[in-house]
This record gives structure tokens, sequence and C-alpha cells, in this order.
């Protein structure tokens, strides 16, 4: 084991029967759409939109660069029918759905997002991208003219102000580890150990966690990196069960949560030091593989309970695409989500959601994560994200792209 320290009702054409304007480029469109370097002010994404749906002469194309493979066990697949869902009933008549698969690779995310542009002639472009690493986006959008929504989890702080040119909508990942840190400390004790997988080391919901913890008085007693080789998770857990913390949070997702958390049953630690864990560990698909083994488990998210938190995100960005299609600019406002599992975000520059305390209960075979309270929100913890650029983000060297 290794150690280390988001007016009017405009007609529409097509349903008025109304011929479109034709030959209009798409610099005729950002000049018409207020698209241009800027975009991202609020309510430029739907009066884009709805100027969009007038003045073109064909019916709008919006592209999505959707994930190829996330952690294993996780639903990489249901970003994309999220979007399929909220879009469906603008689709059929109204607006072409044309979707791009990225790879793990660099750059495929923004070779993916051209070819929609380019080749597939995309007038919206909803790309799965880290809003602190949206390496050329914002130059597409501004030299095609075409609005970009960078849509992810959110497990990194943005390094600086978010690209003007780009829109963004996340699940608040860090900002829920940060405000899980605090509440742990006030909660759930004043000591903590800490386990989280390699792949995990390298994106900021780590250490949001531990400035969170530590900023309400509490110190972190140890830490862990498991899934360096085979059998590491049961030699860490043994570790932990010798460490001199109140409590365990546990950083992991997908199939490695889950082998995780039955390794920690097992050693019979449960009922000694309570486990606290990130929001992407108690998936329903986890949920269902852990049985009981999973009741009393701790985390934050700003969502409470649905199937797969990405289908929850595919549903938020193509629930506000749909409404600025069948709405005007000022139906999508600071401060409103529509159709979503979340309250309180909308297609800016960011996204504001509330932050929920939860606790896996319910019983064997029917466990569910259930709302303790409500910490806050989004925006209380965005200014934290400066403190989290100060040197590596974690204690390994350029994990992932891990240093500011």
């Amino acid at each position: 084991m290794r150690t280390n320290e988001t007016g009017a009702r405009a007609r529409n054409p097509v349903q008025s029967g109304e011929a479109r304007p034709r030959g209009v480029s798409r610099r005729r469109f950002l000049t018409v759409a207020g698209a241009a370097v800027g975009v991202a002010a609020l309510g430029g994404l739907p009066a884009a939109i709805e100027s969009l749906s007038r003045i073109t002469q064909r019916t709008p194309v919006i592209g999505a660069v959707v994930p190829q493979v996330m952690f294993s066990g996780l639903d990489a697949a249901g970003f994309e029918e999220g979007l399929r869902a909220s879009l469906g009933p603008i689709l059929k008549d109204r607006v072409e759905l044309k979707i791009r698969t990225a790879s793990p690779s660099p750059g495929s995310v923004l070779g993916q997002a051209t070819t929609l542009i380019d080749d597939d002639h995309a007038d919206l472009v909803v790309a799965w991208a880290n809003p602190a690493r949206t390496d050329g986006l914002g130059d597409l959008s501004e030299r095609s003219g075409v609005p970009i929504v960078a849509a992810e989890a959110g497990a990194n702080a943005p390094d600086d102000k978010p690209d003007p040119r780009l829109f963004y909508h996340t699940l608040g990942y860090w900002q829920a580890n940060h405000a899980m840190g605090t509440w742990a400390a006030q909660n759930m004790g004043a000591r903590c150990a800490v386990a989280f997988s390699l792949y995990e080391s390298g994106f900021d919901s780590l250490l949001a966690f531990t400035r969170g913890f530590e900023s309400a008085g509490g110190t972190i007693a140890s830490t862990a990196v498991t899934h360096l080789y085979d059998g590491d998770v049961a030699e860490t857990v043994s570790a932990l069960a010798e460490a001199d913390a109140d409590f365990v949070y546990a950083l992991h997702c997908g199939d490695e949560a889950t082998e995780f958390v039955r390794a920690y049953a097992d050693a019979g630690l449960m009922d000694t030091m309570p486990l606290a864990m990130s929001s992407f560990a108690l998936e329903s698909a986890n949920l269902d593989a852990l049985g009981g083994t999973a009741l009393g488990i701790k985390s934050a998210a700003t969502w409470t309970d649905t199937p797969s938190a990405l289908m929850a995100l595919g549903q938020e960005v193509g629930g506000l695409l749909r409404d600025a299609f069948e709405s005007d600019a000022s139906g999508i406002i600071d401060g409103d989500i529509a159709d979503g599992p979340r309250s309180g975000g909308a297609l800016s520059t960011g996204t504001d959601s509330p932050i929920f305390i939860r606790e896996v209960g319910g019983q064997a075979g029917a466990s569910t994560n259930v709302l303790l309270a409500e910490v806050g929100r989004t925006s209380d913890i965005d200014p934290h994200a400066s403190a989290l650029r100060d040197g590596p983000r974690t204690g390994w060297s350029n994990a992932y792209g891990s240093l500011a």
C-alpha cells in the first residue's frame, strides 16, 4: 500500500408556415444571435436558439459529443440517453440530433466537436468536456460561430474565470465534496482517514473534501491510495482498521467502489468507523450490487436520488435546450431548471445547485439514497476554487493533469 499526503413566445416558422430567409451564414447568425465572444452571457443561448429557429433555411442540428467510457461500472451511456429523453418532444419535427463519441485520448472531444460543426453542420454543440480543461473549444466556437455547451460531472474546479465563449453545466461534483468535508467535521468526527482510488487521485474533488474538512476544524489522520496492484484494497482496509480516526471517507466509484465497500464490511468496520463516500460510489447499479452492505453510508451530491447521475445531467442540458426552443429567452433565468432531478441552475457561465447530504437507507435489495440535509449551494463553494490552485492539487505529481 502506498500512502500520501452550472418575454413573449416567438413564433416558429415551421409551425406558422412562414418561409425562412435563405442564405444566412454562421457569421451572420453570430451577428443576429449575439453568439460571438461573450456568448455565454446569461440569456445568450436561448436567444441564439430562438434566432436560429427563425433565420436558418433548414432544420437546426444539435450535435453532441458523448463519452466513450467512464469508470468501470459507471453509466457512460446515460448522458446521451438523458439528452435524447429531454429533447424527444422537439426532435421529430424541429431539430436533428447528431452524436459523435469521444475516446479518452487527448484532443478527442475537440476533434469530434470540430467534425460535428464542419462535416455534420451542427448549429449548436453539447460537448462532454471538463470545464477546467476545455482546450480549444472556445476558439472553435468563435471560429465557427456555433454555440458550445461544455457539460461534465465537474470533478475539477476551473483554473481561472470560465471561457466566456462557452456555456457550462456540471453536476458540481467538487463543490459537493467540499461541502461533505465541512459537514463531516461537524457531524461525523474530528479525525478522518481518507482512501481513494488511483484514478480519483488526479481530480479536485479529493482535495476539495480535504480543504472543506480542515476548514471546519477536522484533521486528516491518514491517506491511502488503492488499486495500485492486486490485493491492495484488502491491505488498505486492514490499515484503516488501525487508523486513529472517527470515520473513513472513501473516494471511489463504479466497480472499485463496490469492491471497497465489500472489503470494508467484511472487515467489520461499518459499526466502529462510519463510512462516507463520493456520490458516484452510490449510483443505483452499485447499490443493487451491494444490497444491505451499503446501508448507512453517507455522501454529498447535487441530486437526491436518480438511477444515473450522468443521465440526470443529460436530461438537464437537454431540458434547457428544449425549453429554449419552446419559449423565449426570458424563460431560462438564473435559478431555474426545468424537468431535472435538481433545481437552481441555468445554462450560463456556471451552474448553481443545492447540495444535499444523503444516507443509504431502506433495506437489502431496495436501498436508496435518503436526504438527510441541505447544506447550501454550489455557488457558496465556488469562491474556494482559488485555494485549489495553489500547487499540486493532490499528493501525486501531475496525476491526470492535476498540477495547477
